[in-house]
């Protein structure tokens, strides 16, 4: 009897190892294929060819949620993929429709899927299949017709951001072709690492990865990407071409990959991945950093909108203790400040802050190295000015370029460029932009720059020029604290108590931009 019992549970656990073996080995679309969201058909798989499947997976929402052990480059991946949306939500306004191009762009649209659900958010979220080896297809037009990219519909508004992984935005490029140039202005494109001067990067996602990403170049980040890229299994093979089935064009991609091998395909750990993605969101600490970043980057794209926006943002950085936050504080200001200027026109200037964070590493000879670093590789348009200054500088005074010109102040790259700025700022009693633009420059300047390069100019032009000029640069020489506390109370006269100018004439800062504001306004 016992041993009639004990070939009977040798059958049924041979014949449950066999059916496992089956499910996970032989065809491990049998245990996935009950949460994907638009199963295969066999009418679909009827209309092509018993080599290629169309590009589906399973949808993030309808997985039940389990945590696997997939590593340490996964484990830095996952906060870094909900900084990356928390950005994208909060410096896109609510009418603009999120697409994800896949494969590279998968997890961040599981991602994006997950933080909204249940939100009116959750309607301007899309996966499209497009890459290198699909784009030129002639059937993209009508995929994209499909997912709401069309002509008519971006001539009358709306507004679309392509997400991918890097480098140089050729493929959201190539599909910018297909429209018209009034329709092209509706499409705009986020990569994770732009190494393109006109499409933003995302230092929220590499930080997690490389904690010097705010003070080096995007050359020094690609092997981040590369990784990211390569190293993730990815539940399809790349989309070669788009086929027509069941009256609708759908990306499709080789059963077995010989023409492409660029990266791992497995269903079975493409599907854990996914699955530990969800379960990782279920997590409240999770939920918690994700809302605070959320929040912090609305917060400063409002900032920026006010006129002391680098002070305050200064103020906030003093306040961390740990470097790691700083760092990611840093991070976040410098992607919002680039997607002002890239996708919203405007300029958002950053260099004194920049200047600021750096100082706050004490290593020595460390600091100059990074700010020439810095300005080199992130900051390019500086680049001709740190080459030739005593050329490239002037000529930017005779073409009236304001606006590099404030940024040139802003950075205070080095003391020649000050110099050549002074010199070219106070040759004359100025008006309008180049009168705002002294200001900027003695608010800016320390004041070794000011006693050297400004207040002798000042002098030379105030025995011919309004008195306001020989006012400012004896104000500039003064050092002694007694008499910045008696320029100060004769300037403010009865309206401001002793006790104002004594506290202005402790801070620098505010002692220059009282005399700033009494001297020229």
């Amino acid at each position: 009897m016992i041993k009639l019992q004990f070939k009977f549970l040798n059958k049924i656990t041979l014949y449950y190892l066999a059916l496992w073996i089956v499910t996970f080995f032989v065809h491990p679309t049998l245990s996935l294929s009950k949460w994907n969201l638009s199963p295969i058909t066999q009418s679909q798989a009827k209309e092509i060819s018993s080599n290629w499947e169309i590009y589906d997976r399973p949808d993030i929402l309808n997985l039940p949620t389990q945590s696997h052990n997939l590593g340490a480059l996964w484990d830095k991946l996952k906060p870094a993929h909900f900084s990356f949306v928390a950005e994208l939500l909060a410096m896109n306004d609510p009418s603009t429709h999120i697409y994800f191009l896949a494969r590279d762009s998968e997890h961040l649209y599981d991602t994006a899927k997950l933080v909204t659900q249940g939100t009116a958010d959750a309607n301007r979220i899309h996966l499209l299949n497009i890459s290198r080896l699909n784009v030129e297809d002639p059937n993209l037009k009508n995929y994209l017709a499909e997912h709401g990219i069309s002509e008519q519909n971006l001539v009358t508004g709306k507004k679309v951001l392509f997400v991918d992984t890097g480098y140089f935005g050729s493929i959201t490029e190539k599909i910018g072709m297909l429209y018209s140039e009034k329709a092209r202005t509706s499409l705009k494109t986020h990569l994770l690492l732009s190494f393109n001067p006109n499409l933003p990067s995302s230092r929220a996602f590499l930080i997690h990865l490389s904690p010097s990403v705010v003070t080096e170049g995007p050359k020094e980040q690609e092997s981040i990407i590369k990784d990211y890229e390569m190293r993730l299994p990815r539940y399809s093979y790349r989309a070669q071409k788009f086929a027509l089935v069941n009256g609708r064009y759908q990306p499709i991609s080789p059963k077995i990959d010989v023409a492409d091998k660029d990266g791992l395909v497995s269903k079975e750990l493409g599907f854990q991945h996914i699955q530990d993605l969800k379960a990782y969101w279920d997590r409240l600490d999770v939920k918690r950093r994700y809302y605070y970043e959320l929040n912090r980057f609305s917060w400063l794209k409002k900032k920026t909108k006010e006129k002391n926006y680098q002070d305050v943002f200064e103020n906030e950085l003093s306040k961390l203790q740990d470097e790691r936050e700083k760092s990611t504080l840093m991070a976040h200001i410098m992607d919002v400040a680039e997607s002002e200027k890239l996708h919203h026109g405007r300029n958002v200037p950053i260099y004194r802050l920049i200047n600021y964070f750096i100082s706050l590493d004490p290593s020595k000879g460390y600091q100059t190295y990074i700010k020439k670093h810095i300005w080199n590789t992130q900051f390019t348009e500086f680049k001709p000015f740190i080459e030739d200054p005593y050329v490239k500088i002037p000529l930017l005074f005779i073409n009236q370029n304001w606006l590099l010109i404030t940024n040139l102040i802003d950075a205070q790259i080095n003391e020649t460029i000050n110099k050549i700025l002074a010199k070219e700022l106070f040759n004359e009693i100025a008006n309008g932009t180049k009168k705002e633009l002294q200001i900027l420059f003695i608010k800016q300047a320390d004041q070794s720059t000011l006693e050297r390069w400004v207040a002798p100019l000042l002098s030379n032009l105030s025995h011919i020029k309004p008195t306001e000029y020989k006012i400012l640069s004896e104000s500039i020489l003064i050092f002694d604290k007694k008499d910045r506390i008696r320029f100060l109370n004769d300037k403010l006269g009865p309206s401001k108590p002793l006790s104002f100018a004594i506290e202005a004439s402790n801070n620098p800062t505010k002692f220059l931009n009282f005399r700033c504001e009494k001297v020229f306004l």
